[in-house]
This record gives structure tokens, C-alpha cells and sequence, in this order.
């Protein structure tokens, strides 16, 4: 992976875009299985090709709060995902998204927040809505 990425990044720079690395749990991978890893990665190519993404879900495995982890990944954080403890849209569940998303501010982030979420809590047309309601909502008062 090392000696392919430096490659890829510039590549991915040369089109206007980045490549971005995602930690995973690891129930679901047994390499990157946390953001300081994906951090140390991009450290270790060093180009603005390459970037992190945090994934609320996953970080909820690691040893540190996902606060920490934001600003870890500090100014090479691009790209933000969001789902609850069960994998549902962002609302009905047990995950506290305030500390990261204090940590986004404390950064300066300004990337994209995207729900990922695998099934939702209820209908699409009710549940959506209301999910980006309390996402701005949490973002405005933390």
C-alpha cells in the first residue's frame, strides 16, 4: 500500500481530487482499523492528494474518544461520516456527536458531513429530515 499511494495521491491531485483513507472497525478489517493508523499513513506519504475520513460509527471502537480523533487527524480530515451506534441515521441512538463535532469547529473543519447509515429508524421521508435537523442543530450548539 505504501510504496503504491504516493502515486495514487499525486494522481488524484493531478484530477482535482483527493484519495481518502477510512478507518474500519475491526469487526469489519483486520488493517486501518483506527483513524491514528489512516493518520500515520498520510503522514508517512505526505502529499495533498491524500486525506483521512472519520467515520462516527467506526471511531466508537477505537481507544479514544472521537474528539480526540478529530484532532489527530487535524487539518488532513476531508471527510466526515455520521451514523448511530446501530448503523440507523443520526437521532435515535446512544452516540454523543457533540465532542466530535466540537473537535470539527476546534479544527476548522469544513468539509462535508454525510450520513452513512445502513437502514433507517422509519420512513425515509420522516426520519431524513429530521436527522439533518438535529445534526445542524448538534453543529450550531457545541
Amino acid at each position: 500500500l505504501l510504496d503504491q499511494l504516493s502515486g495514487l495521491a499525486a494522481a488524484a491531485h493531478d484530477h482535482g481530487v483527493a484519495l481518502l483513507l477510512e478507518a474500519v472497525n475491526p469487526k469489519e478489517t483486520d488493517y486501518m482499523a483506527t483513524v491514528g493508523h489512516a493518520v500515520s499513513i498520510c503522514e508517512q506519504i505526505n502529499h495533498p492528494g491524500l486525506a483521512v475520513i472519520v467515520d462516527f460509527f467506526h471511531m466508537q471502537w477505537e481507544d479514544q474518544p472521537a474528539d480526540a480523533l478529530i484532532r489527530r487527524a487535524g487539518n488532513g480530515l476531508k471527510h466526515v461520516h455520521v451514523a448511530e451506534d446501530s448503523r440507523v441515521e443520526p437521532g435515535p441512538g446512544a452516540l454523543d456527536f457533540r465532542p466530535g463535532f466540537a473537535a470539527m469547529k476546534e479544527i476548522g473543519y469544513q468539509g462535508h458531513v454525510v450520513i452513512e447509515c445502513r437502514t433507517l429508524s422509519g420512513n425515509g421521508e420522516e426520519v431524513l429530515p429530521a436527522s439533518v435537523r438535529y445534526l445542524r442543530e448538534l453543529m450550531t450548539n457545541c
